[in-house]
């Protein structure tokens, strides 16, 4: 009963901002945010329970090292090395924590194996409360549904390009296919635009040849940047030697790739003209030498 009621508590905690030095006091109130251990004090103290208020080097003191194995409802797991760690997490079983991640982010249930802790410490005072826990995963009840990471939602940089360009922020991204960060993080390179789309349009002299498919390549020195840009549109006057035909060239390949499909498109049109153009001629044809053919036959 002790570990439902845990559970139970600590997912009605999921999504409060987390904000440093919240929960740390017995009026205080929890909607208005948590830090990664004021969230276990918060459970404890709506349990009924008194474990203390302090940071993650007083929850240390407060228990026993297990091992990762024996992990169950309310167990602690540490980040960082024993006396000074850093950041802490609250089991809801053997499978699942919850927790309070950093400034901008909100408490979430994370995966304990996709997360690994450094070290669980088992307070002997929520040990009694929840029993002998639950370590099957079932995650108590069931009767609310959460969203499950593998691992701490976090805020990535690539350095290259960065250091390139900039930081420029985007829409975050997720996948249910991925379980370590670093896999995230190879996922993210190949999502994101990790340099900015060019695009170059340049007005040629009078009867300049337009080549379909030209390629221009481009150097950005003060960047140490180099790319090549394909012809992705052009506008030119094959009757007049006065107006100056324009080509666009582009970076992205989404865009050369429209460019391209179109002028397919553009092609397939034109054949199926030239198609219906010879029917019709041979339809006129036959008529002809049916009518001519006729009148000679008179």
């Amino acid at each position: 009963m002790g570990a439902k009621k845990w559970i139970s508590v600590a997912k009605s905690y999921v999504g409060i901002d987390y904000v440093y030095g919240g929960g740390h006091s017995a009026s205080g109130d929890p909607k208005a945010g948590m830090d990664c251990s004021g969230l276990g004090e918060k459970i404890a103290q709506a349990c009924g329970l008194d474990i203390g208020w302090g940071a993650t080097t007083t929850l240390e003191s407060q228990g026993n090292v297990i091992n990762r194995s024996e992990v169950q409802t309310g167990d602690m797991g540490f980040y960082g090395s024993r006396g000074s760690s850093y950041h802490v997490v609250w089991a809801l079983d053997n499978r699942q924590f919850i927790a309070e991640p950093q400034p901008g982010q909100k408490c979430y249930i994370g995966n304990i194996d996709g997360y690994p802790a450094d070290f669980w410490i088992r307070n002997p005072k929520i040990a009694a409360f929840v029993g002998n826990g639950t370590t099957s995963g079932s995650g108590g009840s069931g009767e609310s549904t959460v969203t499950v990471y593998y691992f701490t939602p976090f805020y990535y940089i690539n350095q290259e390009s960065a250091k390139r360009w900039g930081v420029h922020e985007t829409d975050d991204i997720t996948s249910d296919s991925i379980s370590t960060v670093e896999e995230m993080k190879k996922y993210a390179d190949k999502t994101f635009s990790l340099n900015p789309e060019f695009n170059l349009t340049a007005t040629l002299d009078p009867n300049t040849e337009i080549v379909k498919g030209d390629i221009t390549h481009v150097s950005i020195r003060p960047a140490d940047y180099e790319t090549d840009l394909k012809l992705v549109g052009y506008t030119q006057y094959p009757y007049s030697s006065a107006q100056q035909p324009s080509v666009t060239y582009n970076s992205n390949p989404a865009t050369i790739l429209d460019f391209y499909t179109s002028q397919e498109k553009k092609i397939s049109s034109v054949q199926r003209q030239l198609v219906d153009a010879t029917k019709i001629s041979r339809t006129n044809q036959n008529w002809l030498n049916n009518y001519v053919g006729g009148e000679t036959n008179q």
